[in-house]
């Protein structure tokens, strides 16, 4: 992934290592995974699949929300 993709994938390694110690390998294992569904969403769309498009783009989605949720409010 590159540009704003990109960027955000090395914003999350950086928060994720600045979360409480008992927060932090669930938000590295979040940002595998949210990025492992952009780029289903890829494959998907080449091969013209919707359904497989908009399952990966909904786990993408919730991936990205439960890592927001990792992060404590001030």
């Amino acid at each position: 992934m590159h540009g704003p993709l990109g960027d955000l994938r090395n914003v999350m390694k950086t928060v994720s290592a600045s979360l409480l110690p008992s927060s932090q390998q669930q938000a590295v294992d979040l940002t595998k995974s949210l990025f492992t569904n952009l780029v289903n969403i890829d494959l998907a769309a080449k091969e013209l699949d919707y359904a497989k498009v908009t399952a990966s783009y909904q786990k993408a989605v919730n991936d990205f929300d439960t890592f927001l949720q990792l992060i404590p409010k001030a």
